[in-house]
């Protein structure tokens, strides 16, 4: 992997300098952590030695005290690092705990009704925060002295620094792809290709309709896809010294105001499940003044409920999706419908968990309950690249625009490898989608596949206008992986970094961040004149909310090792077994 020197990484970026004096840098100032980070065991196997940790809560503010909940047949110690850039060795170390007893807590029992599996195990560590814990995303690793290990991650939040750019990690997508505690172990997530055999009630499909965040993650070595979709976009953010918080999907279902106040919000890696209420506040946040990144692909696809369960009030996530005849809220909605009361189905219509552009529509009756991505986004999810690494290329459409000051592109230079493996769209050219295209939207650039070249998708902004001069720009990057252009964590060797992606990024913080806030949101332009208008329509939309996910290795999870021997980082052989292990198996679900 190669990592420039902090200095000249600092150097060649915009803004840097500007953004370089504030709590993040000083935190990453800190020392870093050595060493390589092997976690041979994930949960998976079905062996006496299995270690399994997750936090009682998934997000806490300084001061408050971390619980984490262990399965271990022998002691452990644990340590806990907050990740970021850290000269890049990726993290730096907050706590060891040493000489814990064994814990050997039981696996649950999926129940039949709905595939909930809920560990409802007790604490085994608690570990008080102070104000000296930064706002971040903590890493816990649970350590024996047979060399079985195991991790898990928590959020601490800004809420007392307001920090001024916030970033959204995609707890709820991680979630709904979770199949703990394995297929040995009749585990299930909300797909059926990687859920144990066996319907729940009333269902035609093996996956669950309920998973649980009272439990591990089965995969990533129990931190789910935190090490490829999100945290190579955290080194590059903390590296670039942008005062950033993080939050969790929880949080924003819970206070979706989180939102308000903030330069820029950044939504980043794969955020396909959301709530209305997170999508509520994403809209109601644009519309007071604050922009927004979506450094991701297949955006908001799926519309998810959270409800009470063992591990808190939100602890049970709620996805019925192509079931969605059986979601009691749709029950409800119709029972409505017919007895003539058109509010009550609407506020039921809207709960139902399908996909977000497949929410009610009946005219008829003035009931219109579709929100698809692109209302907010100003993109679409479209399109699956073909299997393997690299996926696809940005090739750039709109040079001029102020996103590219600096770079020098000119139209037809273009990103290297890193869109995919899920790409979003402008759809420009598809009278399908302009009802919902927000005003001057604008292309800046065609996703394009690497095997063939064919337009799979592609980049978008555009400027709501607030009155009297005041705009929120939204930018949508439009591939999950768009962050390994930004850090060459994730990919090991391979480096597909881009100077252009980097820069792209450092403008748009530099841009919001500014004391003045910009008078001219689109530069002059309101389309994409330099390109095929037919050339980003990105597929079909015949599936209801998104693309299934990665299906889950069968006995590993991502193995973290030295990268260098210096980095908190992913093996480059540990990223080769992504491109076969974590691969996404596409399928219609229309």
């Amino acid at each position: 992997m190669r990592v420039l020197p902090f200095a000249l990484a600092f150097g060649i970026m915009l803004g840097s300098a500007a953004a370089a004096a504030g709590p993040i840098a000083d935190e990453n100032a800190k020392p870093g952590i050595d060493g390589g980070w092997p976690v041979r065991n994930d949960g998976t196997a079905a062996v006496a030695g299995v270690v399994d940790v997750y936090p009682g809560k998934w997000s806490i503010k300084p001061g408050e005290t971390i619980t984490l909940k262990v399965r271990s047949t022998t002691g452990y110690s644990v340590r806990v690092f907050r990740v970021g850039w850290y000269g890049g060795k990726g993290a730096h170390e907050v706590k060891k705990i040493e000489g814990l007893p064994a814990d050997a807590q039981p696996y649950p029992v999926p129940e039949g009704d709905f595939g909930l599996a809920e560990a409802r195990w007790k604490d085994s560590v608690s570990i008080p925060t102070d104000a000296s814990w930064t706002p971040g995303v903590y890493v816990v690793r649970v350590e024996r002295a047979d060399g079985f290990e195991a991790d898990t991650f928590f959020v601490v939040r800004d809420d007392l620094a307001k920090m001024p750019i916030l970033a959204l990690i995609a707890t709820a997508t991680h979630q709904a792809y979770n199949a703990w505690p394995g297929m040995k172990r009749s585990g299930k997530s909300l797909y059926d290709f990687n859920s144990a055999p066996g319907s729940p009630k009333g269902s035609l499909y093996a996956a669950a309709v309920k998973v649980s965040f009272d439990r591990p993650f089965l995969v990533g070595g129990g931190t789910a896809d935190l090490g490829t979709q999100e945290y190579p976009a955290i080194r590059f953010l903390e590296r670039n010294g942008w005062d950033v918080g993080f939050v969790t999907d929880q949080d924003v279902h819970e206070h979706p105001e989180v939102f308000k106040g903030r330069k820029a919000v950044l939504v980043l890696g794969h955020a396909e499940y959301w709530t209305h209420d997170m999508f509520d506040g994403a809209m109601a946040a644009r519309d007071s003044g604050v922009n927004l990144m979506f450094m991701t692909g297949n955006t908001i696809g799926w519309q998810i409920r959270f409800e009470p369960g063992a591990g808190g009030p939100m602890s049970t996530e709620i996805g019925y999706k192509n079931s969605f005849v059986r979601d009691p809220e749709q029950k409800a909605a119709i029972a409505a419908l017919n007895a003539g009361d058109i509010e009550g189905a609407k506020k039921h219509f809207r709960l139902v968990t399908r996909g977000f552009r497949q929410l009610e529509y009946r005219p008829e009756v003035g009931i219109d309950m579709r929100s698809p991505a692109m209302i907010l986004t100003g993109v679409q999810s479209t399109a699956m690249m073909k299997t393997g690494f690299p996926w696809g290329d940005l090739e750039i459409t709109n040079p001029t625009h102020w996103i590219f000051e600096g770079t020098g592109v000119k139209a037809g230079d273009r990103i290297k490898g890193v869109m995919g493996y899920e790409v979003d769209s402008t759809k420009k050219g598809d009278p399908t989608w302009d009802h919902f295209r927000p005003a001057g939207q604008i292309r800046l650039g065609t996703i394009r596949q690497t095997t063939d070249d064919s337009a799979q998708g592609s980049a978008g902004y555009y400027a709501k206008d607030l009155g009297g001069g005041r705009f929120a720009e939204v930018v949508a990057l439009s591939a999950i992986s768009f962050s390994w252009g930004l850090d060459g964590f994730a990919h090991g060797s391979s480096t597909p970094e881009s100077d252009i992606a980097k820069k792209m990024v450092n403008n748009a913080l530099a841009r919001w961040t500014s004391t003045t806030p910009p008078k001219d949101p689109g530069s002059g332009l309101d389309e994409d004149k330099t390109g095929d208008p037919n050339g980003d329509r990105g597929g079909s939309d015949t599936d209801l909310g998104g693309a299934p996910g990665p299906s889950a290795p069968k006995s590993k999870g991502c193995t973290y090792a030295a990268a260098g021997g210096t980095s908190f980082a992913l093996a480059a052989a540990g990223l080769s077994a992504l491109s076969l292990a974590r691969r996404r198996r596409r399928r219609r679900l229309g």
